[in-house]
Parts: C-alpha cells; structure tokens; sequence
C-alpha cells in the first residue's frame, strides 16, 4: 500500500467553495467620533457618532456572517469529497 508523505509537493487542493467579492474586501474603517474644538462631546454629537458606528458595525458583522456561512459551505463540500 502506497502512502502519502507529509511533504508532498502536489499542490494544495483548490476551495471548493468560491467567495463572493464582498467578502474579501478590507471591512470599512470605524467612523470617528465627532467632537467640538475643544474636544468635548455633546449628546448630540454623541448620538450622531453612535449612529455611524452602529452602522458600520453592522456591515462587519455582516461580512464575518458571510464568510462564517461560507467556511461551513467549505466544510461541507470537503466531507462530500
């Protein structure tokens, strides 16, 4: 019976599962938090700033489900092979 080495040189298997081009992209950088000039913070501004945050860390969370769902659908296909 023929086995194997560790150090093969075949190459490494492709993914079977192909990302979509959102999921590889960098995720945005958070917003910074407005401020006045003397660098204090109003509620207002503080709500504004809130509100962009939430925003972009609602689109991270929803690439990192992305590419959760497509690691599972990786898996998935590697156990069918």
């Amino acid at each position: 019976m023929l086995m194997a080495s560790a150090c093969s040189t075949a190459p490494a298997p492709r993914p079977t599962v192909a990302l979509p081009a959102n999921l590889l992209t960098p995720p945005p950088d958070l917003p910074a938090m407005p401020r006045s000039p003397d660098g204090r913070m109003t509620a207002a501004q503080a709500l504004t700033g809130m509100v962009e945050l939430y925003a972009v860390a609602g689109s991270i969370r929803l690439q990192l489900i992305g590419l959760i769902a497509a690691e599972k659908a990786r898996q998935v296909a590697g156990k069918a092979d």
